[in-house]
């Protein structure tokens, strides 16, 4: 029977493909298959009915399923592209400061980024943009973990954290009492 069909579909994690990542395909197949024949551009094969493949480099992969039926079989054939991934780093002036006390944070800077989004870890509003380069100043004393996120245009994010310690300032010194008399007042 020429009547038999079959698809599939995919998924990556959080719905996204970017490298590295594993795909979930899922056949759709008409009738009742007797085995599957999946190929892929990087050299992976699989003879599941649901395989995952792992991508590791973005690019552009041809998928093909072969069903195979009792008396023919079905073919389907498709491209994905598996995104380019972002990475996260800032470094920071000082980890440890005094209040108050202004804190220039500076992220790695990469063309493929599309946006930084700064959380400085003490409730102020998350602050979004092309900002590679930010200042903040932290209003009370304590640890903050300062975390940068950052996305480009396929969705693909990464992000960084790094604890900032605003602490009291430590007094030392040695009083020394004069010598002598101190008046006694009445």
């Amino acid at each position: 029977d020429r009547s038999q069909t079959t698809d599939f579909t995919y998924t990556g994690a959080n719905n996204l493909l970017c490298a590295p990542v594993n795909v979930q395909f899922t056949q759709n197949s008409s009738g009742t298959p007797k085995g599957y024949l999946w190929s892929v551009s990087n050299g992976f094969y699989s003879n599941a009915a649901n395989p995952t493949f792992n991508f590791t480099e973005p690019g552009t992969y041809t998928i093909r399923l072969i069903t195979v039926y009792e008396n023919n079989t079905a073919e389907k054939t498709r491209t994905i592209t598996i995104n380019r991934s972002v990475s996260s780093f800032f470094d920071i002036d000082r980890d440890q400061v005094c209040l108050p006390s202004r804190i220039t944070f500076t992220a790695d800077t990469d063309p493929a980024i599309t946006n930084y989004s700064w959380n400085f870890g003490d409730g102020t509003p998350v602050v979004n943009g092309p900002n590679t380069q930010i200042d903040h100043i932290y209003a009370d004393f304590g640890d903050y973990n300062a975390v940068l996120t950052c996305s480009n245009a396929y969705g693909c994010e990464a992000s960084y954290q790094k604890t900032i310690k605003v602490r009291k300032p430590v007094v030392n010194g040695l009083f020394t009492l004069p010598d002598g008399c101190i008046p006694a007042t009445n």
